[in-house]
């Protein structure tokens, strides 16, 4: 064999070997149609980038009335937590996910609406005084 005809030889085999590559691989069935029904029967709310207010109005914060609340790696907190103010609202509380909604209610309002959590049917109470900023009231 002569050196020409085996570097095309090579040749051919690494521009199969490159297509090969280069072309997707079909998934399986049972995966994609998981996937797919996953994304029909599951709507998941928008995630809040860190450092950014959990809602379109800045809410200020209940402890100390100058800072305003944040999206932080666990829950919403005070800007002013570097300055020693340490409210703070975890995402889930009370054995639920709250919402931006419900966030928004609390801070405002000082209570949630009623709803169903995993200790029972009640809401939320605002109280900055405590660890976690919210305090679970049966109805």
């Amino acid at each position: 064999m002569s050196q020409d005809a085996g570097s095309s030889l090579v040749a051919r085999a690494i521009d199969a070997s490159s297509s090969a590559t280069a072309r997707p691989r079909a998934s399986s069935s049972s995966s994609s149609s998981s996937s797919s029904s996953i994304a029909r029967t599951r709507a998941v709310a928008p995630k809040i980038a860190k450092g950014e207010s959990p809602t379109t109005e800045a809410l200020s914060c209940p402890r100390c009335s100058r800072g305003t609340l944040i999206t932080g790696g666990r829950g919403w907190g005070c800007s002013r937590w570097n300055e020693g103010c340490g409210f703070v609202v975890w995402f889930e509380t009370a054995g639920r996910r709250l919402t931006a909604t419900q966030l928004r209610d609390l801070v405002t309002k000082g209570k949630t609406r009623k709803a169903t959590f995993a200790n029972g049917e009640g809401r939320l109470v605002l109280d900055p005084g405590i660890t976690g900023g919210a305090r679970f009231e049966r109805s």
